[in-house]
């Protein structure tokens, strides 16, 4: 389950985003803008048309200015935390 929650630096965490790019984006150049903003992915995104799925490391802060930095790149329609978990010990 994926829940929305305040970011903990105590534990090691990771967020989800979900991605909306125009009819002409890509997931690889998605990827790319978080990469640039300063975000981690972790793995290989899940992509639905012209949603995508991105797993990163940590939790996001809806005002963190790296997600409006994903949100302002050319092709980006919509970028929304969809929550996040902790990631288990063992």
């Amino acid at each position: 389950m994926l829940t929305p929650f305040a970011p903990d630096a105590s534990s090691r965490d990771r967020g989800v985003l979900g991605l909306t790019l125009d009819a002409g984006g890509a997931a690889v150049a998605a990827m790319g803008a978080l990469e640039a903003a300063g975000f981690r992915p972790v793995g290989a995104p899940l992509v639905a048309g012209c949603h995508v799925w991105a797993e990163v490391e940590g939790l996001v802060d809806a005002d963190a200015p790296a997600l409006r930095a994903v949100a302002a790149t050319p092709g980006m329609v919509d970028v929304r935390i969809l929550g996040g978990y902790a990631v288990p010990l063992a």
